[in-house]
């Protein structure tokens, strides 16, 4: 008898389509343990992206997977008990898992800590022989030739903006304060360099939407001489990419030039702040280095459009020093800003050290009642606060946020008009639209945000 398994990706309790979509990219990780199904066993996986389409709790199934971020570990764990009352096995992984095993085993069945490579092929045939165990643990990190190519014939491409992703590595080799991926990946792992490029072959770039390939690794671009091979390898497929790195491979030219002759027109930039001060404090040295403009504007002249990616919201941030933030990005030349809260993960320095000093509810994700006089119901995951800042108020915070993100990527910035033009003349002209509709996106949702947040907290107040 076939075993049907439904793999189950669910969207932020305060998630919002956007002007392009529902969303930019599939779930990768749900097509890659489709992937890792036994070949021998007969069974029937499907897919369901909560983005793109409602979660039916009476659906015909044997078993759920659940993968679950933090932000979503409170509403996966309610869904499960719907699950259970319907007789139906749960199974949980994700990072969220792999950080809170105790936790999640009291919501699920059975729970896969760790990497799936090693855990899921057993768990998967335990569950069609109805002999699933309650916990699979993944021992120290696993070799990723075991990596297949993702089902990704089970997604709904068209639902998406960017539906061509890839990962190429796994983990950091950066250790920051604030980051929870070292903790859960261990050391920074590249993928054999013929896997990678096997499949992307594998993969269409016909239509408009599929023109992008996006690389979702947390670093890319390290080991240097690994990463330039891969990049001389990745230009004989004659496509264009973008993906995200850090500060210190943004210097390097050699690799900057390997990654521009390879097709690269876009990399985001985890900036988090200009702040030297900051930096120390959340162990992010390798950002500490004069010069970051002339790097973005040599990357620009290669053709690759450069955003930066800052945080807000640590011990070193004042009223103050953001404004210096926001003086030093109006001059800049990165194309576009993303401003996001200070998220505490479990288990991370930063979050241990909040509970310390009880400016942080210990099991924050379990409980979304506003903190303090924030507003954590009807906005984003990345506008949530569930600790106090040192010198502003969690909903000065909220407010102060939105406010940099706006000012950052306004339209009617003559900075901003001006490196989209840049990128236009001298960089993809393709990439260039997608990045000034993705700058619009950003300033007019900041600017709708700004509105209702400030609309809500005046409620309060009368």
């Amino acid at each position: 008898m076939t075993f049907k398994l439904k793999l189950l990706n669910l969207k932020e309790e305060n998630f919002e389509k956007g002007i392009f979509g529902p969303i930019a990219q599939p779930p990768l990780c749900h097509a890659f343990l489709a992937a890792m199904i036994p070949k021998d066993l007969d069974v029937d996986v499907q897919i369901i992206d909560e983005q793109i389409e409602p979660i039916d709790f009476d659906m015909d199934c044997d078993a759920v997977v659940l993968s679950l971020s933090t932000h979503i570990a409170r509403k996966g764990y309610e869904y499960a008990k719907e699950f259970k009352k319907r007789n139906r096995v749960v199974v949980m992984g994700g990072y969220h898992v792999s950080l809170c095993p105790d936790e999640a085993q009291q919501h699920a069945d059975a729970i896969s800590v760790g990497e799936a490579e090693m855990t899921w092929p057993q768990l998967v045939r335990d569950l069609v022989n109805g002999k699933v165990k309650k916990r699979y643990i993944s021992e120290g990190p696993c070799d990723l030739s075991a990596t297949p190519i993702p089902r990704r014939d089970l997604f709904k491409r068209e639902k998406y903006f960017v539906p061509n992703t890839v990962i190429a590595t796994r983990g950091c080799p950066f250790m920051c304060s604030y980051c929870a991926s070292s903790k859960i990946w261990g050391k920074h792992r590249r993928r054999k360099t013929e896997d990678v490029i096997k499949e992307i072959r594998s993969m269409s770039f016909k239509k408009w939407n599929e023109k992008q390939l996006l690389f979702v690794d947390d670093e890319l671009f390290f080991p240097k001489e690994e990463s330039i091979e891969f990049f001389r390898q990745l230009g004989e497929l004659k496509i264009k990419w973008a993906s995200q790195t850090t500060v210190a491979a943004l210097f390097d030219k050699e690799l900057i030039d390997a990654a521009a002759k390879s097709g690269c027109m876009g990399l985001m930039i985890g900036v988090e702040s200009f702040n030297p001060e900051t930096h120390k404090e959340i162990k992010k040295f390798q950002n500490m280095r004069e010069g970051l403009d002339k790097a973005v504007e040599y990357a620009n002249s290669l053709g690759i459009g450069v955003g930066a990616l800052l945080i807000i919201g640590l011990d070193t941030d004042t009223p103050e020093s953001v404004e210096e933030t926001m003086k030093t990005l109006e001059k800049s030349k990165f194309g576009t800003v993303s401003f996001s809260i200070l998220r505490a993960y479990p288990n991370t320095s930063i979050y241990k050290s909040l509970l310390e000093e009880n400016r942080i509810r210990k099991d924050w994700w379990l409980n979304k009642n506003p903190y303090e006089d924030a507003v954590n119901e009807g906005v984003p995951g990345y506008l949530e606060v569930y600790y106090k800042p040192k010198n502003f108020s969690p909903g000065e915070l909220q407010i102060k946020a939105l406010e940099c993100e706006s000012r950052a990527n306004s339209i009617f910035s003559l900075n901003t008009i001006r490196n989209i033009s840049r990128s236009f003349f001298k960089g993809d002209k393709f990439m260039t639209l997608r990045l000034a509709a993705y700058t619009f996106l950003v300033y007019s949702n900041a600017k709708m945000m700004l509105w209702r947040l400030r609309g809500i907290k005046k409620k309060k107040t009368n």
